[in-house]
């Protein structure tokens, strides 16, 4: 299917704000860095930019994310209220975003993976990413990108790290993108509200719903040193518990991992 058209977006958006101030690309370095240019520019809370491939596309710590044709590539500019202060939290919300649209749209389970992953079958399927600017101690945007492996063969990402797949090798078929990024962004812009709206235990019970890494072992690499252990809950959206090889409880800062490895993947 080709490039996601502006028109036929707008036209399925049910959102009041997310995606309604809409930009589509061709193709670009990465989406979050058109929508950073736009947010210091002045775009609005919602403004959404998607592009048909990435050249430099990237994950968390600037990590490389491959992002060829077929995939939905994008990001939105997110001005949160001074209220909000799950920042760390956003990439978790995006990822459950994709989680709950993937499943109302085509009733395959996928889960989310902390600290920002989305799964299906123990492989990747998607990501999400937060990056922010602030102004002193106060945050004047955040941008959140979202990467889905949609209509492309998962014989494409051979090479990359852990393992990955792609929605049309999951269900047998390609799907229309269109509509999946109208539902990523209804459900992400739901969920969005409900967190500014103070509904903390709502959003975190919906998580723990539709998680995958409770009960499972990893490796959690810091500036200086790694711990191992099993991981135990969400204790709230930047905040984990795991019990460690020595059976000790430690709570952890999603911001402070450098990276995450699941020992069972």
């Amino acid at each position: 299917m080709s490039l996601i058209k502006s028109d036929s977006l707008l036209s399925r958006l049910r959102t009041s704000t997310i995606g309604q101030s809409l930009l589509i690309l061709e193709e670009c370095t990465s989406t979050n860095d058109i929508a950073a240019q736009m947010a210091n520019s002045g775009a609005p809370h919602g403004f959404t930019v998607f592009a048909e491939k990435q050249t430099k596309g990237r994950g968390r710590r600037g990590r490389t994310w491959f992002s060829p044709e077929g995939g939905i590539w994008g990001s939105v500019v997110l001005r949160p209220p001074r209220s909000f202060e799950p920042l760390e939290g956003i990439q978790l919300i995006g990822a459950l975003a994709v989680v709950q649209a993937i499943t109302l749209l085509h009733g395959i389970k996928t889960s989310v993976r902390w600290p920002n992953d989305v799964m299906f079958n123990n492989r990747k399927v998607a990501g999400a990413l937060v990056e922010a600017r602030f102004k002193g101690n106060l945050l004047e945007y955040a941008i959140l990108g979202l990467g889905v492996n949609v209509n492309f063969p998962s014989s494409l990402l051979t090479g990359f790290a852990g393992n990955v797949t792609t929605i049309s090798d999951a269900i047998g078929h390609s799907i229309d993108r269109t509509e999946l990024a109208s539902y990523i962004l209804y459900e992400l812009e739901h969920i969005y509200e409900t967190l500014c709206a103070g509904s903390f235990s709502e959003v975190l019970q919906s998580l723990r719903q539709n998680d995958c890494s409770q009960g499972r072992k990893l490796a959690i690499e810091f500036e200086k040193e790694v711990i191992s252990g099993v991981f135990h809950d969400y204790l709230t959206l930047t905040v984990v518990q795991i019990i460690d090889d020595h059976g000790m409880r430690r709570d952890i800062e999603a911001s402070s991992a450098v990276s995450v490895a699941y020992r069972d993947a």
